[in-house]
């Protein structure tokens, strides 16, 4: 075969990988948004999940007020059944003194129930503004989670479409890939995976449009003369001219 004939092949299998490489670029962010889709799903999820154990906690709490206030009220029971007892105690002493130490127990006895019972009208009013915060924090949540199910269906629906895209560019990929050379399309991919998806780089203001390094003229004449595949001497991906 001629050497301008070579050149000429050499010349096209260059163009296709240049066509391979724009597909792989497409391919690769589909790919990379697909990936990314689990991630935000997870994020929705613990969110929403933050916001219900932060409901939950409030709810544990307004339970453990309302044993309080239980049993605060017992408390309360339990003195006003002593002050009663003592009360009925009262006609049955025989001496005054006797009397006296009886009426200041009872007095004592009072002063108990008063302070139980301002401990009661606090827990209550503590428990009211608690009910109020788990109604309030109830009807957000099911307003996000409303969001959460509206978002996710959202990116699921946009999961289906990046695997639709992928199929068609896998299907001409694959077609593609079948028209190039063999040795030259294993060290194109074989670039494409230690680079991110991106192994063929156009020269542009005399420098590797990868890695933004100098090429010199020299190299800059051999990528124009189609002979073989080209390689920047900084990141190792293929060069080509637009």
């Amino acid at each position: 075969r001629s050497t301008k004939k070579v050149h000429m092949e050499t010349a096209e299998q260059i163009k296709l990988l240049i066509e391979l490489q724009k597909l792989d670029e497409q391919i690769y962010k589909f790919r990379k948004r697909k990936n990314d889709i689990p991630v935000r799903i997870k994020f929705l999820e613990d969110e929403f999940k933050k916001k219900g154990d932060g409901l939950r906690a409030v709810q544990d709490a307004f339970k453990t007020q309302q044993v309080k206030q239980k049993d605060r009220e017992n408390d309360l029971a339990s003195k006003e059944e002593t002050i009663k007892k003592s009360q009925a105690q009262l006609y049955q002493l025989k001496t005054n003194k006797e009397y006296q130490a009886m009426q200041h127990e009872i007095d004592g006895h009072n002063a108990d129930k008063s302070v139980i019972e301002d401990e009661i009208l606090v827990i209550f009013d503590e428990n009211e503004a608690k009910k109020k915060d788990i109604d309030k924090q109830k009807s957000i949540l099911a307003e996000e989670e409303k969001k959460s199910a509206q978002e996710k269906e959202r990116v699921n629906s946009e999961l289906k479409e990046i695997e639709e895209k992928l199929a068609v560019l896998d299907g001409q990929r694959k077609e593609l890939a079948g028209k190039i050379d063999k040795i030259m399309l294993n060290k194109y991919e074989r670039i494409l995976k230690g680079k991110n998806g991106l192994a063929m780089v156009p020269v542009m203001h005399d420098a590797c449009g990868g890695c933004n390094m100098n090429v010199p003229p020299q190299v800059i004449n051999e990528i124009q003369m189609h002979k073989s595949l080209i390689f920047c001497e900084s990141c190792a991906r293929i060069l080509y001219i637009e």
